[in-house]
């Protein structure tokens, strides 16, 4: 499936009320597909993955939040590699688009009792839980706190505890039932925090690269 006037793959489906896609799952960098033979039918709202998520050597990720076209966020990145690669094995991608909460917000189109006022936040693909997941051997894809979207902090004092607010798909935050230092294979797939609330958004996202 194209969108945008084509160049777009449609890679993958995230149901929010469902958890294949948790910060902790392995769906993000395994082999194992997910309903494939749904991916052309853009009635079909359960998640997804086909083929092109392990073999597009793609340089941008586009997640349509709302619907097939709606609600979109590009995330460049521009290491021409296939999802499965990069989820398995690039942390803390920044994109090119930089993004914060309240950029990302209003391209989701999240409504704006979400307010996400975080001291400290980082934004992107695939930040690890622990600042040094470059040369940590202990942090990596199993130990994943953001997959897409967005993270951030109260205080502003430390980058590594980014667990106050969260939004996007495979976040996790101190309210996702898991405390504010672990992550879990129970989390909803669109799990948001903010300083007030948390929860899951219920719609379908879809995600495509380039």
């Amino acid at each position: 499936m194209s969108s945008g006037g084509g160049g777009w793959t449609l890679v993958g489906r995230a149901c929010g009320e469902t958890t294949e896609w948790s910060p902790k799952s392995t769906n993000w960098y395994n082999s194992a597909l997910i309903n494939p033979d749904t991916a052309e039918n853009i009635r079909e709202l359960r998640s997804m993955k086909n083929r092109g998520w392990l073999s597009i050597p793609g340089r941008k990720v586009k997640v349509c939040f709302k619907g097939p076209h709606t609600s979109c966020a590009v995330f460049t990145h521009n290491l021409g590699i296939p999802l499965s690669r990069l989820f398995a094995s690039k942390f803390g991608v920044t994109v090119t688009e930089n993004y914060n909460f309240q950029k990302l917000r209003s391209a989701f189109r999240i409504p704006p009792n979400l307010t996400y006022r975080a001291n400290h936040q980082w934004c992107g693909l695939n930040v690890a839980d622990g600042c040094n997941h470059a040369t940590n051997p202990n942090v990596g894809a199993r130990h994943t706190i953001c997959r897409i979207g967005c993270i951030g902090d109260y205080s502003g004092k430390s980058q590594c505890r980014l667990d106050d607010f969260a939004l996007g798909i495979g976040v996790s935050s101190c309210y996702d039932s898991h405390g504010c230092s672990g992550t879990g294979t129970s989390t909803k797939n669109l799990h948001y925090r903010d300083a007030r609330q948390h929860g899951f958004f219920k719609q379908t996202a879809f995600i495509y690269v380039q």
